[in-house]
């Protein structure tokens, strides 16, 4: 007994066993490449947080160190990803990987020279951080003034 069923794309055409079979392997192949591409993603972004803790710079320049590097040593991205978050918990990287990470990382570094530092950002007045001069009441400090009350 055969069975059949009707074509997505041509719905005047009957599938056959072998038709369903066909349509069946192609999807599970679709489901196993979509599947590889979430998982690589994840690995690319933790990557890129690796980056942007170890490298000191931020999550575009983080991509743009991937991509380069991944240009440059001619890896799959995954496979840098994978390699930098090896690094990341005490591994060593490829010398071509190594190489390639310096010297995007130091593009971008130098490139933030004039940029004040994490450790200049601390040093900073903590009273003038992130404030443009006095609070409208005239303090400094964020402290309002307390008027005695009328009792």
């Amino acid at each position: 007994m055969a069975f059949f069923a009707i074509s997505r794309s041509d719905p005047l055409r009957l599938l056959s066993t072998t038709d369903l079979v066909r349509e069946n392997d192609k999807l599970n192949e679709e489901r196993t490449h979509l599947h590889r591409a979430v998982s690589s993603h994840a690995t690319v972004d933790q990557a890129i947080g690796a980056l942007l803790v170890l490298g000191r710079i931020g999550p575009e320049d983080s991509w743009d160190v991937l991509r380069e590097t991944s240009q440059h040593t001619n890896r799959k991205l995954h496979v840098i990803a994978d390699e930098v978050l090896a690094f990341g918990r005490g591994g060593t990287l490829p010398d071509d990987i190594r190489v390639a990470l310096e010297a995007a990382l130091s593009k971008r570094q130098s490139g933030k020279a004039d940029a004040p530092s994490v450790e200049s950002e601390k040093k900073r007045d903590p009273d003038e951080a992130g404030r443009g001069g006095p609070d409208p009441d005239g303090t400094t400090d964020g402290a309002r003034r307390h008027e005695p009350s009328p009792t």
